[in-house]
C-alpha cells in the first residue's frame, strides 16, 4: 500500500479523486462490463487504487510503447479492423489486463479478455472512447480508439494500435494479406 505521509499534496488529493471517481462510477462501470462479460467481476480481478497506480507506473517505464503499429479505418470499415483484431485471438483469449480509456489511471481489471472479441463495437460505445488490452508481462498491448468528426475529419474513424513485437508481427502478417 503506498505510504499516504510520503505523498505530496497534489498526489494525495489526485488519490482522493481517484478513490472518489471509483467509488462513484466502478459499481456502474462492473455491471455493465459484467453483461458484455456474462459473469460477474470477482474483487481479485479488480485492480485497487495501489495496484492500480502501480501499474500505470510501470507502462510508463516499460518499453512496451517503442515498438508500435497504429492503423486508422474509416468507421465503415470495422469489419477489417476485426480481422486484425481477430489475429490476437489466441492472445486475447485469456487472462490480460484490461482498461476502459475513461479509467485509464483509475482502474485495470486482470481478467479473461475473451468477451472482448465479440463485444469490440459495444465496449468502444460503453466508454465513448475505447479501451486497452495489456498481455499479463507488459510485453505486447493493444488499444482502439473510436474518433468522431470533428473540425480535422468529418469522418468518425476508429484507431487500432498495437505494442510489442509479438502482437506486432501477428498483426502486421495479416495485414500484409488484405
Amino acid at each position: 500500500m503506498a505510504q499516504e505521509n510520503n505523498l505530496s499534496e497534489e498526489q494525495r488529493l489526485e488519490r482522493l479523486h481517484i478513490k472518489f471517481y471509483r467509488s462513484q462510477q466502478l459499481p456502474n462501470l462492473l455491471r455493465k462490463l459484467s453483461i458484455f462479460a456474462g459473469k460477474t467481476f470477482a474483487e481479485p480481478e479488480i485492480l485497487n487504487v495501489d495496484e492500480t497506480e502501480h501499474m500505470h507506473t510501470l507502462l510508463k517505464e516499460s518499453p512496451i510503447g517503442l515498438a508500435s503499429l497504429s492503423l486508422h479505418f474509416p468507421h465503415e470499415d470495422f469489419t477489417l479492423m476485426r480481422s486484425l483484431i481477430l489475429s490476437l485471438r489466441n492472445e486475447i483469449l485469456t487472462t490480460n489486463y484490461f482498461c476502459l480509456q475513461s479509467f485509464d489511471r483509475k482502474c485495470y481489471l486482470k481478467v479473461d479478455t475473451s468477451f472482448v472479441l465479440n463485444q469490440i463495437k459495444q465496449l468502444v460505445e460503453l466508454d465513448g472512447d475505447g479501451f486497452y488490452i495489456y498481455n499479463l508481462q507488459l510485453t505486447n498491448g493493444m488499444w482502439i480508439d473510436f474518433n468522431q468528426s470533428s473540425w480535422k475529419s468529418t469522418h468518425n474513424t476508429y484507431e487500432l494500435k498495437i505494442w510489442g513485437k509479438d502482437w506486432i508481427n501477428k498483426v502486421n502478417a495479416v495485414y500484409q494479406t488484405l
